[in-house]
């Protein structure tokens, strides 16, 4: 199944483009993608992935950690291992500060 869905991915880019263009908070998909770009593509590729993904799922703190490991992995730039880093720490505030105001009003949406 691996083996067709990478066939199909080589022959087809435009598969997860599809896809997440219907779907976009499918933060497992765009890790996936970036995966694929990274056998297949370039690192510029890998990175555009994984900015068009925290754009769609800016506060899914898997996607952050997944890119900024990423960019770590690579040995980027180090000023922009301190940007990710301090965006991921912001995702991470707001993601814990909305937990709480969720839980403390018991807001139900």
């Amino acid at each position: 199944s691996n083996f067709f869905v990478a066939g199909y991915y080589r022959e087809n880019p435009e598969v997860y483009d599809t896809f997440l263009s219907e779907f976009p908070l499918c933060y497992g998909y765009w890790k996936k993608y970036a995966d694929h770009e990274g056998r297949l593509g370039t690192h510029e590729s890998v990175i555009a992935v994984y900015e068009r993904a925290v754009q769609a799922v800016t506060y899914s703190v898997d996607i952050w950690t997944h890119y900024c490991s990423y960019v770590i992995s690579k040995q980027e730039d180090s000023n922009n291992v301190r940007r990710y880093t301090r965006q991921i720490l912001i995702v991470f505030a707001v993601t814990w500060f909305l937990q709480l105001l969720i839980g403390r009003h018991e807001i139900v949406f």
